[in-house]
């Protein structure tokens, strides 16, 4: 604000009228003369603004402010997230300016600045994708530490011998049965009835538990190993 107690205007009367003159230097003309801090005001832009709000007259709302493209609206300490709040006032009044609008809640702007976000944005990058789990074939090769199936609930389902021996195979995944070596599967077999990409994603879920796979050849026919 100025400082200085000159009016900006000189008065001078002329021949029965009033003439004004500017006379530079005499008021706030050099920006040392705005010495006194009387408030600040922010323009911004970083809000979609020209966003029409619908509302429930007395019922609980929320409202959302989105930031435009390359801005932020979370800035600021825990546990709020965010230095920036939002006031309603009504629809001739001037941002900044204006009280709350009278038929709001929150009547002061006290009360609407401290007003926190229910939910803010987090400036935290998002976590990293973990690496798909590729699985490399070793022709000829086969583990002899099998897991025992029987021991995973999982696996339970495509256990070859409850699965296409105990009982008839009935619903979805019975063709994968011709995994079935007959009087080789029973009861404590470890062999799972299921194509490549079963196999493959039964290994993935247990994680670090199971290593590897032996595939059959040319049957629906897998083993895990640990």
């Amino acid at each position: 604000a100025c400082d200085r107690e000159h009016p900006w205007y000189t008065q001078q009367v002329v021949l029965g009228s009033v003439d004004y003159r500017q006379e530079l230097g005499r008021t706030c003309a050099e920006p040392g003369d705005f010495s006194r801090r009387v408030g600040s005001l922010y323009a911004t832009d970083k809000v979609h603004v020209g966003v029409d709000y619908v509302l429930e007259p007395g019922q609980d709302v929320s409202i959302e402010v989105t930031a435009r493209t390359g801005a932020s609206l979370a800035a600021g300490d825990p546990p709020t997230g965010t230095d920036n709040r939002i006031m309603v006032i009504g629809c001739s009044g001037t941002c900044g300016v204006s009280r709350p609008a009278s038929v709001a809640a929150l009547a002061t702007t006290a009360q609407w600045a401290a007003l926190a976000p229910g939910t803010w944005p987090s400036t935290a990058p998002p976590p990293a994708a973990a690496d798909p789990i590729r699985y490399v074939n070793h022709d000829g090769e086969y583990a002899d530490t099998n897991l025992a199936s029987a021991d995973h609930p999982t696996l339970a389902p495509h256990r070859c011998y409850h699965k296409c021996v105990a009982a008839p195979c009935t619903g979805e995944g019975c063709d994968e049965c011709t995994g079935v070596l007959p009087g080789y599967d029973g009861p404590g077999g470890n062999a799972l009835c299921a194509d490549q990409a079963t196999c493959e994603t039964l290994c993935t879920g247990l994680g670090d538990t199971c290593l590897s796979i032996d595939m059959h050849r040319y049957r629906p026919r897998c083993y895990l190993n640990g």
